[in-house]
């Protein structure tokens, strides 16, 4: 597979370039991050979605099976997505992950991040199970212009409130307050409680271990409306009258670092439940997990296939 590179913004071609206030930064990323892995044994959706109202990705025909809450409610997702494969979706199950990183470096400056990894997919491409986040949220324009520019990761910005509290901190996760109804900027659609364990760190590096990496379809341009500031940075994609036409992508990244255990709990009267299922899923993962402490190597994406337009 050939090596992805982002095609050059160019004054001449309108929405190419970034916003004022976001550089461009291509890759590879060296960051260094704290972040916390949380999974759980993700069953295929049964019952009919029931909050499209205010997610309008929370319908049977883009879940396909997946919680409701797996996309955002802004993102458009790509046909190509959503296609069958050998005659099944290509949501395959298995180990969903709650993963919360804070980058102390990078790039493009410091911001935290939510991601929700629902298990493995098979692409049309190469027709192999691996991950693929479906959302992903990050504090600043930055980091949603640039990760959906190199990597098709469907970044959309959030505010993130953390609340520190002995070896505990409760984080909770809002909508911008620029954000477009029907969402609100006032209630956290994420909440959780993370305990610190005293047990001792162990030393990781993943570059060791032979990785699939994460498959990601091409971004269409969002729903956000016209004149919303969200729709400067989370761009398109699959967007040629915008500069960009962008495949599908794999993507490869490794840690080195510490790894100890953590914990994780819903706050008082979710009955342990982290996400609203609109914004995020409704999710219960199990209560130990994972807490990593290094530097997170972020590679170029590799082209995989290109998706096939009507």
């Amino acid at each position: 597979m050939n090596p992805f590179v982002p095609p050059a913004p160019s004054p001449s071609v309108q929405g190419s370039e970034p916003p004022p206030d976001v550089p461009i930064s291509i890759p590879p990323w060296t960051l260094k991050v704290q972040s916390y892995l949380f999974l759980y044994k993700l069953s295929k959706l049964t019952s009919p979605p029931t909050d499209s109202q205010f997610n309008p990705n929370n319908t049977a025909e883009i879940l396909q099976g997946l919680p409701e809450g797996s996309y955002h409610p802004f993102e458009e997702i790509h046909p190509s997505a959503l296609q069958l494969v050998d005659g099944k979706p290509q949501w395959q199950g298995g180990l969903a992950t709650v993963a919360i990183v804070r980058y102390n470096e990078s790039p493009v400056g410091p911001y935290d991040e939510l991601i929700f990894i629902p298990g493995s997919f098979k692409d049309p491409h190469t027709k192999r199970a691996t991950g693929r986040v479906t959302t992903i949220f990050v504090s600043t324009p930055q980091s949603v212009w640039n990760g959906r520019r190199n990597w098709n990761i469907q970044k959309h910005l959030a505010r993130f409130e953390w609340a520190p509290n002995g070896s505990s901190s409760t984080l909770k996760v809002y909508h911008p307050s620029t954000t477009s109804l029907p969402l609100s900027s006032t209630k956290a659609f994420f909440s959780a409680v993370i305990t610190e364990s005293w047990l001792p760190s162990l030393p990781i590096n993943t570059a060791v271990f032979r990785s699939s990496g994460q498959i990601q379809p091409p971004l269409l341009p969002t729903r956000y409306p016209a004149d919303s500031p969200l729709r400067e940075s989370a761009i398109g994609t699959d967007d040629p009258a915008h500069g960009r036409d962008t495949p599908w992508l794999q993507n490869f990244q490794t840690q080195k670092g510490w790894v100890k255990l953590a914990y994780v709990a819903g706050v008082e009267g979710s009955e342990g439940v982290l996400g609203d299922g609109i914004g995020y899923p409704k999710c219960k993962p199990w209560r130990v997990g994972f807490r990593f402490d290094g530097v997170l190597q972020f590679a170029e994406a590799h082209e995989v296939g290109r998706a096939k337009r009507d």
